[in-house]
């Protein structure tokens, strides 16, 4: 179907697929044929090398070990093998500024954005931090100047603070008995290796006798 889709449009036309966080495959598939299957998919969508199609996978690092249980994908994963290192300071600057220069607005100054990373270097895992203090200063963007100020960044706490500041302030507004019930959510939500687990309305109400009180609690943190 997709090699069709590329052809009724033009030639030149290419299709990436790309799968990301495979990592899930083992943390969340208990059945080795599942994965199996999926890999013989995705593999049968890149066997050709004339195809308009082209596949691209992730997954980490900590993770390629995994991977020994399908020996036809690792031979195909061995071949175009690439690792990707940590986003160094200049990756994040450009992730910082050059959306914000396409836009037309600007940092207030060269100091702010330094100020920024000098924050975030400081973290084990930056880029989450960076996503979410980037979007809350271009929520307090001076939109008559086209400016993004250091006092917005300073009101929002920082980096770091922009995200705890938002976090305590959700938790906040539930009792401490919703609070407890929210930790609990939230663990449902981790598996022991540090992934996403997947966890269902029905699985989370059994947490507490009045299962409205989660679904409650569950939609506050959705929204």
């Amino acid at each position: 179907r997709l090699r069709a889709r590329c052809r009724e449009r033009t030639s030149a036309r290419r299709i990436l697929v790309f799968v990301d966080q495979c990592e899930e495959l083992y943390t969340l598939v208990s059945d080795p044929r599942e994965r199996a299957a999926f890999w013989a998919c995705i593999c049968g969508a890149a066997d050709e090398a004339s195809s308009p199609l082209r596949v691209i996978s992730s997954i980490r690092s900590d993770f390629l070990d995994r991977i020994v249980e399908d020996r036809q994908f690792m031979t195909h994963l061995a071949g175009g093998l690439f690792f990707l290192p940590p986003i160094d300071r200049d990756g994040q600057r450009d992730a910082l500024t050059l959306p914000v220069e396409a836009t037309g607005y600007r940092f207030e100054s060269a100091a702010m954005v330094e100020a920024m990373l000098d924050e975030l270097a400081r973290t084990n895992n930056p880029l989450p931090l960076l996503q979410f203090a980037a979007t809350k200063l271009w929520e307090a963007r001076d939109t008559t100047q086209k400016v993004l100020t250091m006092d917005a960044y300073q009101r929002m706490g920082g980096v770091g603070g922009a995200l705890a500041e938002y976090a305590d302030t959700v938790v906040s507004r539930f009792s401490a008995k919703d609070q407890r019930l929210c930790r609990a959510i939230f663990l449902r939500l981790v598996t022991p290796e540090r992934t996403r687990a997947v966890a269902n309305l029905r699985e989370l109400v059994t947490l507490d006798e009045q299962t409205h009180a989660v679904e409650t609690i569950v939609q506050e943190l959705a929204t």
